[in-house]
């Protein structure tokens, strides 16, 4: 977490592409002999928009599903719910926070992952605890 993804295959031939083009229009521009091809721009802007239209559709993705950062103050609310009321349901949280099912499994399913919680019955029973082993703290 935190540390950049590496560029990808996708995103090196875009770069690559860019530069491409920006030396023909160098050329194009020190040469007057030389002409670039109209389809030549129309493929450059065409590439451009694929590309960044790309990342902003991960961005808002990423954003409406929370799979970015943790909201930390939602998980102190969640541990601070159990340790209330011995055990909480997803529907519960969902009711407490004011936030999606999806959202709420999420959350359950990141604390249980670290060891904060422990997932107990089955099915629509499913409830959680807190767990009788405290997590290391990183």
């Amino acid at each position: 977490m935190g540390t950049p993804e590496p560029p990808r295959k996708g995103s090196i031939f875009v770069y690559l592409w860019i530069l491409f083009a920006l030396m023909a229009f160098m050329v194009c521009s020190f040469r007057p002999e030389y002409i670039m091809p109209n389809s030549l721009v129309t493929v450059c802007l065409q590439v451009l928009g694929i590309f960044f239209g790309s990342k902003a559709s991960k961005y808002v993705c990423e954003k409406r599903s929370g799979s970015g950062e943790v909201d930390p103050g939602r998980e102190k609310l969640v541990l601070d719910m159990i340790a209330d009321k011995g055990q909480v349901t997803r529907q519960m949280v969902c009711d407490e926070l004011k936030i999606s099912r999806s959202v709420a499994g999420r959350l359950l399913a990141g604390l249980e992952a670290r060891g904060a919680i422990v997932r107990k019955g089955e099915g629509k029973g499913i409830y959680y605890v807190l767990s009788p082993v405290q997590p290391i703290q990183s």
